[in-house]
């Protein structure tokens, strides 16, 4: 596996070229990981009677097989059974017997398998807690972080690195909406921060360049929203951002916009674009593409879904042309899924009108692509979703003359703000893999597609969107954490310091 974390022989493990894992002898941490998932697995392929599944996680689930799954069908197989030693009432095929040890034999595996799993995670606290170092360089030995890959990138094409960010915490971390490491003792590096800090921005600048990242994609609520005021008080004025060739555009938001509670209004959307040329458009700093201002749109399939699209573009056009006398630049959050004729028929439209299309969802695309398996992504899936379905999408968008710009995701875990929705989360690491191996194997896979008509963007969800838990901002480093179940689903956390930076670090130039 020619990425970042294969290179690293602290990882304990390797990737064979299908995707299994192969257990390295020297790691007692991940033979306890492995069969941790293993039961994560288990557990889900029980509840899906997924007898597939359960077969491919052998030998750990092999007593659930027999004594479940195969059960389950007996009556089917054996209804026309007489006599015999089947028929008896304590005999071992008897109804009643199976009645009596069935729930017993499920218990004792269960507990058993559980038990693997909580030895796993003691295992890893463990192996954590040998170096007595600070928390992030016991997290860079181990997990093989480090700033010497250089030859990844070497012979790259150049590559414009953008990230989504979020300019909304202000003094009380976004409102004190929950987020998920905040429950798992895994908190900012810079803690709770005030964005509006000129020192946070600096620090995120940092950060950024040293992850070879470029350009900011600002969420944007509106005018004098406290989004817009920290984007233009904070960050546009910044010295470390005036000084440097980094860059900013504004993600808009467009369901914060036009809201269904005022029935698709769209009275909104000209003067946020008046505004927008008035007091973003024309900075030095802001991202440009042929000489247009370029804005993100979120969810630009969802309006077309409704009906809308083609109007709001229209009404964005007309009123930056009115405005500032300038095309914008627009790139539509519109590619969801795998290329099927039907979906890339009703795209049709949507491709003429548009610039650009991406796609911000990147847990829910692969989902629906792929699908999970409890919480986990295979590797030969994550390949297949980048080198096929969306190399396919990238052929399909460039004949309508629209650019193609890929993105990845290091995760994803909305259960701390959004719990009622019971979204399954997606595990940072590959079945079987190491910290931060599905973000390295979808960036290795990713940064292939870039399209030089749109000045080879790739787009990272996110740099710092903490609620749903797909933020590559550091957190405190060193341990595991799968405590609060209702969080985690059961997934393993890793207080993961800066590995994300440096996974990109290692894998891109700038351009």
């Amino acid at each position: 596996m020619s990425s970042y974390l294969a290179s690293n022989p602290s990882q304990g493990q390797r990737l064979s070229s299908n995707g299994a894992s192969i257990q390295s002898s020297t790691s007692p941490y991940f033979a306890a990981r492995h069969d941790g998932r293993k039961f994560q697995q288990t557990w889900q392929a029980i509840a899906n009677d997924d007898t597939e599944v359960l077969s491919s996680v052998a030998p750990i689930t092999s007593g659930f097989k027999d004594g479940i799954v195969s059960d389950r069908h007996y009556d089917a197989k054996h209804q026309s059974t007489q006599g015999g030693s089947d028929t008896g009432e304590y005999s071992p095929n008897s109804k009643r017997t199976r009645s009596i040890f069935k729930p017993c034999s499920m218990c004792c595996l269960i507990i058993s398998a559980f038990l693997i799993y909580i030895l796993g995670i003691l295992t890893e606290r463990m192996i954590l807690k040998v170096d007595n170092s600070s928390s992030l360089t016991r997290a860079t030995s181990l997990y093989g972080v480090s700033d010497t890959f250089a030859s990844r990138s070497a012979s790259l094409p150049m590559v414009t690195l953008g990230t989504y960010y979020y300019p909304w915490y202000a003094d009380d971390f976004h409102r004190g909406d929950g987020y998920l490491r905040k429950n798992l003792g895994q908190k900012p590096v810079l803690g709770e921060y005030d964005d509006r800090d000129p020192a946070i921005i600096a620090q995120h600048l940092e950060w950024s360049k040293r992850a070879n990242i470029e350009l900011w994609s600002v969420s944007w609520w509106g005018k004098h929203s406290r989004e817009d005021n920290t984007t233009r008080e904070v960050i546009l004025t910044h010295p470390d951002l005036l000084d440097s060739d980094f860059q900013i555009s504004l993600f808009y938001e467009t369901f914060g916009r036009i809201k269904e509670e005022e029935n698709y209004s769209l009275h909104r959307v000209g003067p946020d674009m008046e505004f927008m040329c008035s007091n973003y458009f024309n900075h030095p700093n802001y991202f440009h593409i042929g000489g247009k201002p370029v804005v993100y749109m979120y969810l630009s399939r969802l309006l077309d879904e409704k009906g809308l699209l083609a109007e709001v573009i229209q009404v964005m056009r007309q009123a930056a042309q009115d405005a500032c006398g300038q095309d914008i630049y627009i790139i539509g959050d519109h590619i969801f899924g795998p290329p099927d004729d039907s979906v890339v028929k009703d795209a049709q439209i949507a491709l003429e009108l548009l610039d650009a299309v991406t796609n911000y969802d990147v847990y829910g695309s692969m989902s629906k692509s792929v699908g999970s398996k409890g919480g986990y992504f295979l590797e030969d899936d994550v390949r297949r979703y980048y080198e096929i379905e969306q190399r396919e999408w990238k052929g399909i968008v460039n004949q309508k003359n629209c650019a193609y710009i890929p993105a990845v995701s290091p995760g994803y875990n909305d259960r701390a703000v959004r719990f009622e929705e019971n979204q399954i989360p997606l595990s940072r690491s590959l079945f079987g893999g190491a910290p931060g191996s599905l973000f390295d194997t979808a960036v290795m896979s990713a940064r292939t597609l870039v399209d030089s008509s749109a000045s080879s963007v790739l787009m990272v969800n996110s740099f710092n969107e903490f609620h749903e838990d797909t933020q590559i901002e550091p957190v405190t480093a060193g341990e595991w954490s799968s405590m609060a179940f209702n969080m985690t689903y059961g997934l393993s956390y890793h207080g993961y310091g800066t590995l994300y930076l440096d996974i990109l670090r290692s894998a891109f130039r700038k351009s």
